[in-house]
């Protein structure tokens, strides 16, 4: 009976792990086949997707470079007055992005012609040129032209060109800029991968434009790459493809996306071999490890097929010394598989059955300790809502009971001031006006607790600032002595934020930096820095600086670095500012020299930009027109 069930159970196992191993290994095999191929295409894709892009994105920058510049005052300036030195020298402002500039009027005649910085007379005539005929009809855009087929890469130019009109439709003249195809080709370069990979970028006849290997500029890549004429690339819905292609006499596994507004071809190649090395890799490795499982298991049916049939006995008599009331009967426990822990099941099972009625006791006690402890916690959470509650409250009810007795004594000064002027002697009346200056000082530190307190409660709706136009009328509000001036360096951004607390943040930086400015010559420069997630604000000066030591403490309540008989100061201001940043996301900090000045900066988040700019277009301020208000803060002050 027992070597009957033994050789049935080896068999069955045996026969089951050998049908379930071969399975499993042909699934891997397929799985792992799909899958890697699928992520070599994903690769070539991604390759193809992100070299189309940089090369489209590298052409639209170059276009808008040049735009901008043909839209410059220079070159309305040069058209009226002829002025070659202020036309070239505006032009060497751009040899980074455009090595060759040059000026061409409306018959065709180059009449400045600056190549690296150095001005050449040509006077070539374009007439004959086709993108000069494209820029002349169609005027107002930036049009460009690729080297030919036969061009030599090292000599060879993308060519810009846009032709400008005045108001009156006349032609002032056609901007030209040239890039080297180097320059192109060179994004190419950086989609190496797999050593022996690499992207290239094609016209819709199938010739190269960007590759690797320079030679190859112009030439036809391969005569079985799809062109934009075939039915593949006449729908949106298919912008890739992918083959098996000889490439250059090389057999090849490429991956080819449409560069849709350009009409271009981007194309990722990898050699065949190197696409199914690892394929090939993964099918013999997966042959061994079926092969070793088969041996393993064999081993592995036959050592268990003896083994459980010796536990089973076990089990059965200890089950039924079970069945018959003994709970005190155990079963040994001889291995850690699933006989064994059924084993430790019963022996646990017998156990509890003997304490069944003392668990129940312990049970009720602990259901109602937790009923307690539930009722005190939802007794102490009431109780703390009531302490924040009379906390809201304890600013307000401070500031209205000492405000009163401190109008009262600030009244009675003022009577004995004026009752007693001519019965006070010198010191006396010296003694009420420092009196009335302490009273007045605790109203503003009462005023400044209750703004203190109030941040972060009172909130007010965030909105589109725009900081060009509030921050000269905060600069006006401050009544700036005729030696001190405030300067905007850079125009300043549009934000969304609560607008009291911004005004309030640059109405105390700036009045701190007036206040204890001690220089004959005061300088005050507001500027700003675009991050990708923040503006940071800066308010520099040239006042007595601040020690190192003293950075965290000036941004304390009631704290203050001057004598308060010095300088009149509550201590609350710089709390308040950095309480107000950092409840909205930013942070604030100060670097200084002593002697030299300080710098406070601040961050402010940026958030709904979106929303911004669909506005309207007057929601923000142009670049002109922020310079225009800068200089008009400067001059008032």
């Amino acid at each position: 009976m027992n070597r009957s069930i033994r050789v049935k159970l080896f068999s069955a196992q045996l026969g089951m792990a050998l049908s379930g191993v071969l399975i499993l290994g042909f699934i891997m095999y397929w799985l792992t086949s799909f899958s890697l191929q699928a992520s070599q295409r994903d690769l070539l894709n991604h390759v193809a997707q992100y070299a189309g892009e940089s090369f489209d994105a590298l052409i639209a920058n170059k276009q808008r470079i040049l735009e901008r510049i043909a839209l410059g005052d220079p070159v309305e300036q040069y058209a009226e007055t002829f002025r070659t030195q202020t036309l070239i020298d505006y032009f060497d402002c751009f040899q980074q992005e455009f090595p060759v500039l040059s000026f061409v009027n409306a018959r065709g005649q180059e009449e400045i012609y600056l190549n690296k910085g150095r001005a050449i007379e040509t006077f070539a005539t374009m007439d004959d040129s086709r993108l000069y005929q494209t820029a002349l009809t169609h005027p107002n855009q930036t049009h460009f032209t690729l080297p030919e087929a036969a061009a030599d890469p090292n000599l060879a130019f993308v060519e810009f060109a846009y032709c400008r009109k005045n108001v009156f439709d006349d032609i002032l003249g056609i901007v030209v800029g040239k890039v080297p195809i180097t320059e192109f080709v060179e994004n190419a370069n950086k989609f190496e991968f797999h050593k022996v990979g690499y992207a290239a970028i094609l016209d819709g006849n199938g010739y190269v434009i960007a590759h690797p290997n320079h030679t190859l500029i112009g030439k036809k890549l391969a005569s079985n790459i799809l062109d934009l004429s075939t039915p593949h690339f006449q729908g949106a819905s298919q912008l890739s493809q992918h083959a098996r292609a000889m490439i250059m006499g090389n057999d090849s596994y490429v991956v080819y996306r449409l560069i849709p507004r350009r009409h271009w071809i981007a194309l990722a190649v990898l050699p065949y071999d190197t696409y199914m090395a690892t394929q090939y890799m993964t099918r013999d490795s997966i042959i061994m490890i079926v092969l070793g499982v088969v041996v393993i298991t064999f081993i592995i049916s036959a050592t268990l097929a003896k083994n459980l049939t010796q536990s089973l006995r076990q089990l059965v008599t200890a089950t039924r010394d079970i069945a018959n009331g003994n709970f005190s009967r155990h079963v040994a426990v001889t291995s850690q598989d699933e006989i064994g822990q059924l084993a430790l099941s019963f022996n646990d099972m017998a156990k509890r059955l003997e304490t069944t009625t003392t668990s129940v006791d312990k049970l009720n006690h602990e259901i109602r300790q937790r009923e307690l402890a539930e009722k005190r916690q939802a007794d102490l959470l009431q109780q703390i809502e009531a302490t924040n509650a009379e906390l809201k409250n304890f600013a307000y009810i401070v500031s209205h009971d000492l405000k009163a007795p401190l109008r009262g004594i600030k009244t009675i000064a003022d009577w004995i001031q004026t009752d007693y002027a001519d019965k006070l002697d010198e010191d006396g009346r010296e003694q009420l006006g420092m009196l009335s200056q302490r009273v007045e000082r605790m109203k503003h530190l009462i005023e400044g607790v209750l703004q203190y307190s109030r941040v972060g409660r009172d909130q007010e709706e965030i909105r589109t600032v725009h900081l060009d136009r509030i921050l000269p009328e905060i600069i006006d509000s401050l009544a700036v002595p005729v030696h001190i001036t405030i300067a905007i360096d850079k125009p300043l951004p549009t934000v969304r934020y609560e607008p009291t607390r911004l005004s309030q943040i640059f109405q105390n930086l700036l009045s701190n930096a007036v206040k204890y400015m001690d220089k004959p010559e005061g300088e005050i420069h507001i500027d700003v820095a675009d991050n990708d997630n923040d503006w940071t604000f800066s308010i520099t000066d040239n006042g007595p600086g601040i020690e190192e030591k003293y950075y965290d403490k000036i941004f304390g309540i009631f704290q203050t670095l001057n004598p308060r008989d010095e300088y009149e100061s509550t201590g609350i201001g710089l709390a308040v500012v950095k309480k107000t940043i950092e409840l909205a996301g930013g942070s604030i900090w100060v670097t200084s020299e002593v002697g030299k000045g300080s710098t406070f900066s601040f961050t402010i988040p940026k958030r709904g930009t979106e929303a911004m700019e669909s506005e309207t277009p007057s929601s923000s301020v142009s670049e002109t027109d922020a310079e225009r208000s800068r200089e008009k803060t400067v001059k008032s002050i």
